[in-house]
């Protein structure tokens, strides 16, 4: 389950159920079997919870000098998902659903992200190949 931030603007907390897959099931699994006495295992290396502050600033550290430092935050990995789905043909109400767009506007926000599959899906229709 997943909290929703904007879902809901009287401020109740919302959430939504994204599946995961086998390989971050097992993952997770493995890592509270090795912290059982701490249900917010994932923290600082004192034991503290980590903020968000200090979870950006592990991002930025991991993704310097890469393509990826251009897009600050961890948003550049939600544009990252969605841009993959929809280039591997996922239906775009399964998208919808695992990331909480409800408009065609917030849709059309990762539309212009994949020209090249947009052309070879045209060029497809004719039989060709780019």
């Amino acid at each position: 389950m997943i909290r929703e931030k904007k879902k809901d603007s009287a401020k109740v907390e919302t959430y939504r159920t994204v599946p995961m897959t086998p390989r971050l099931e097992q993952v997770m699994r493995d890592w509270f079997a090795k912290h059982p006495d701490n249900p917010h295992a994932i923290c600082t290396p004192s034991g503290r919870s980590m903020s968000d502050h200090y979870t950006t600033k592990l991002l930025r550290h991991a993704t310097a000098g890469s393509e990826w430092s251009l897009i600050p935050g961890w948003h550049c990995l939600r544009h990252s998902f969605i841009s993959n789905c929809a280039a591997r043909g996922i239906d775009q109400r399964l998208i919808d659903h695992w990331v909480g767009h409800s408009t065609d506007a917030m849709r059309r926000r990762y539309s212009h992200l994949l020209p090249a599959v947009s052309q070879a899906a045209i060029l497809s229709v004719f039989g060709q190949k780019i």
